[in-house]
């Protein structure tokens, strides 16, 4: 099977455990846990430079709603692989005859020269441009092929600088892993977790269109106060079900020394050739590492995941999702760790769909709410609510069946309710909107 990463290059520093009014993350928190839509950023800081003429601020690869997901994406199951740019006209004049170009080449040989011309960008104006005809198809179809992607911006402005109307940068594929951004031109960041607590979780979300079996995972790791820590790292999927339930599936612990300089760990789960770790179509994965120390937490430390110090690139998908284990909260996040997911086609990897068990059938309605809703599904509960900063703001013990809480008190915005019955744990979205 063909492999495609792409990258998402961004900075993203957790604030975990500091500041409760910017707590979490400085990165925007995503309102849900869900891949409705998937849109694929790749950053560069032209923008921060205000010169006086039109400048590609960010290039653009768009996976179509439904279409695939993100970094880990097999080739096999691409489609509708849109590529364009966010273009800024930071002139004084009109930028007319805007024209953006895409070109990619493989050992010199262009196999993709798209361009589309949109017309006029105002003063002060950005717009996003994509090409029609989407990537995908012109994939050769070989192993060990290294790609290099050129987009470039012109219009009819006489420019100062025309350094920043260009993002050049090279992605790879291969037979039997992922690829990832092999050079790029810009800055890159990382997911940093200051005073990381044990048993916290950090993952990145997948989403399959095809069933495919899960083998293992890799990611980039390092401790910021450059001292080696010994951790054990247990590397974890989440599956997210059709109503919003949460199970997993863990494989062996790992105990490793981290490098201080950072360097590359692979995790391999346990059930490779059996069926547990056979994942079906149509559902959210979040695959990530559960890590503990063996010395308790490293407060005044700082875990990285992602790129090392001197800023080598790596693949930064738009979503993320961290699960503190001292508050048994999920907090989803705008930005995203390292993380690469290791699949493989296996004849015999029959997807049997979540047990039905164990699934907990948990219904939250009306959500948007203008206050009330009702929860069912539901026996001797105990449901707890959350607003974005983490913070417990209701509490219903002995909840039973049909179950009515009110949030018409609180400011509008995104609340997560807790639900535990039975031993299981549920994590449902609501969105107040007054």
């Amino acid at each position: 099977m063909k492999k495609i990463i792409f990258i998402l290059l961004v900075f993203c520093h957790f604030t975990y455990g500091q500041n409760m009014k910017s707590s979490k993350s400085e990165c925007a928190k995503n309102n849900s846990f869900s891949l409705s839509k998937v849109n694929m950023e790749i950053g560069t800081q032209n923008g921060s430079k205000e010169v006086s003429d039109l400048v590609l601020v960010r290039p653009l690869i768009d996976f179509l709603p439904d279409s695939g997901f993100l970094s880990n994406q097999p080739i096999d199951q691409l489609s509708d692989l849109i590529i364009g740019a966010r273009v800024k006209n930071n002139s004084e004049e009109v930028a007319e005859n805007v024209t953006l170009s895409v070109e990619i080449t493989v050992e010199g040989t262009s196999i993709y020269d798209e361009t589309i011309n949109i017309g006029a960008i105002t003063p002060g104006s950005s717009e996003y441009l994509f090409l029609p005809e989407s990537f995908d198809g012109y994939l050769t179809g070989y192993d060990d092929i290294t790609y290099t992607l050129n987009i470039s911006v012109i219009s009819d402005l006489i420019e100062s600088d025309t350094e920043n109307n260009h993002f050049s940068t090279t992605f790879s594929t291969s037979g039997n892993t992922f690829s990832r951004w092999l050079v790029n031109d810009y800055f890159v960041g990382s997911t940093n977790i200051p005073g990381a607590e044990p048993g916290d979780f950090i993952g990145v979300p997948f989403f399959f269109n095809h069933n495919d079996k899960i083998y293992g995972l890799r990611a980039f790791i390092k401790i910021t106060n450059g001292d080696s820590h010994p951790v054990t790292f247990i590397p974890t999927v989440y599956q997210v079900g059709g109503n919003g339930e949460v199970f997993s599936s863990t494989g062996t612990e790992y105990d490793l020394g981290i490098d201080p300089e950072g360097s590359w760990y692979t995790f391999i789960f346990d059930d490779i050739t059996g069926s547990d770790l056979c994942f079906g179509d149509g559902y959210t994965y979040y695959a990530g590492l559960i890590y503990y120390f063996t010395n308790g937490s490293i407060t005044g430390d700082t875990i990285m995941f992602g790129a090392d110090s001197s800023g080598s690139p790596h693949n930064y998908p738009k979503e993320s999702i961290y699960h503190s284990s001292a508050e048994d909260i999920w907090y989803p996040l705008n930005c995203t760790p390292l993380i690469e997911l290791l699949t493989s086609e296996i004849d015999d990897c029959v997807w049997t769909d979540i047990s039905v068990d164990t699934e907990v059938i948990v219904s939250i309605c009306p959500n948007p709410t203008t206050g009330q809703f009702n929860i069912t599904g539901i026996e001797n509960a105990t449901i707890k609510v959350f607003n974005l900063l983490g913070r417990q703001v209701m509490q219903e013990k002995n909840a039973g069946e049909q179950t009515v809480l009110d949030l018409s008190g609180f400011e509008n915005g995104v609340y997560f309710v807790q639900i535990e019955s039975e031993g299981d744990v549920v994590t449902k979205k609501v969105v107040l909107s007054k």
